[in-house]
């Protein structure tokens, strides 16, 4: 009897060492939930800022994002951007320099910056960044100098100087265009440059890999200068003269006159970005990447009329478009064409009509400037000639 109950009071203490076991083994964790991302910042509001500025005369973009110079009454720097880029993007001035530079930001929307200054007050351009610097038309003075160092490309358009002094050492596309009287262009990079509109002579030095090309506007332009590198010199009109330091059957004549074509020089405003680092013209290490911009419309920067002072309102006329840079000459009316703001050419059916500023085209037979004697003469415009620039002619 005792040995019965011996027995179920021992099992019993080990059911109960089994139970107490049991209950203190965790139970099996359920399926984990998926931890929701952090909501992304809702867009900041887009604002417009305009700063006042000191009187200058030369103008440094070192900045990855385009940017437009315009002639304005006054000094000043219009920043069109969500409220949280403004702070990011830098000017100063020193000396009689304004310096645009850029520290790190990030955006999906647009940044839309335009450097304005009295007409004739742009004495030198400076373009060290990785996106488009456009000059608008407008601008007029004795001297202008151009210097392109970065990978963007820069197109000054529709300008009136004597002497133009342009170094391109850098990768992307240059364009000056509009009247200049005499040139000095050095070419050490691998971009091509394009001079347009030039009534004098051009002294000119290539030592990189890129071409330079010169629509002359009179028959008497005259090129001269030295080649070490492998780029050429292509022009329309005039004479070229330009001494190399290899043999002419290694890569053949350094001149090569014929048609110039201008490339296009539209181009958008920046639509998202993210730059880490900082861009700044004395060096800098920044990177800059496009980011996802599905929400951000592409929109072309566009400018005032050549001649006419505008605010930021830049409403009136498509860079490439307006100057007619795409093309080099396209049909028009019968016995010439008018040339449109600035530049223009025209080939009708009696004979050529080119011109520039706004200067008419008449044909050979019937023009009071034509050069040409029969119907099929050649008209040059009252003012320049053959720059063969514009979209159309009427």
């Amino acid at each position: 009897m005792m040995g019965s109950r011996r027995t179920k009071l021992l099992a019993c203490l080990f059911c109960s060492w089994i139970a107490l076991a049991v209950g203190q083994v965790s139970p099996a964790a359920g399926p984990a939930s998926a931890t929701a991302p952090a909501p992304a910042p809702a867009n900041q509001s887009f604002t417009t800022e305009t700063r006042p500025l000191d009187p200058f005369s030369r103008v440094a973009v070192c900045v990855p994002f385009t940017v437009l110079v315009q002639p304005t009454t006054g000094y000043q720097l219009t920043i069109d951007a969500e409220a949280g880029i403004h702070d990011a993007i830098t000017t100063l001035i020193d000396g009689n320099t304004l310096i645009l530079e850029a520290s790190a930001l990030s955006t999906k929307q647009q940044i839309k910056v335009t450097v304005g200054l009295p007409a004739s007050n742009l004495s030198a351009i400076t373009a060290r960044g990785t996106a488009p610097v456009i000059v608008s038309p407008g601008f007029s003075s004795a001297k202008l100098s151009v210097t392109a160092q970065g990978t963007g490309s820069l197109g000054v358009l529709g300008v009136n100087y004597t002497n133009l002094d342009l170094v391109n050492s850098g990768t992307g596309t240059t364009v000056v265009s509009g009247l200049v009287q005499n040139a000095t262009v050095r070419a050490s990079g691998t971009g091509a440059v394009y001079v347009a509109g030039l009534t004098g002579n051009a002294a000119v030095t290539l030592s990189g890999t890129g071409s330079i090309y010169i629509n002359s506007s009179t028959a008497s332009a005259a090129i001269s200068g030295s080649s070490t590198g492998t780029g050429k010199v292509f022009y329309s009109a005039g004479s070229c003269q330009v001494q190399s330091s290899t043999p002419e059957w290694i890569f053949g004549p350094k001149c090569q006159q014929g048609p110039i074509t201008i490339p296009d020089t539209s181009a958008t405003w920046t639509c998202g970005l993210e730059v880490t680092g900082r861009y700044a013209c004395s060096g800098g290490s920044g990177t800059a990447q496009n980011t996802d911009s599905a929400g951000c419309t592409q929109e072309t920067v566009t400018f005032p009329t050549a001649g006419s002072v505008s605010s930021y309102s830049l409403v009136d006329r498509p860079v490439g478009d307006a100057l007619g840079l795409g093309s080099n000459a396209n049909q028009g009316s019968p016995g010439g064409g008018r040339g449109s703001t600035g530049q223009g050419s025209g080939i009708g059916g009696s004979g050529s009509g080119n011109g520039n500023f706004n200067g008419d085209g008449n044909g050979g037979g019937n023009s009071r400037n034509g050069n040409g004697g029969s119907s099929m003469g050649q008209g040059n415009g009252q003012n320049s000639g053959n720059n063969n620039l514009a979209p159309s002619g009427r």
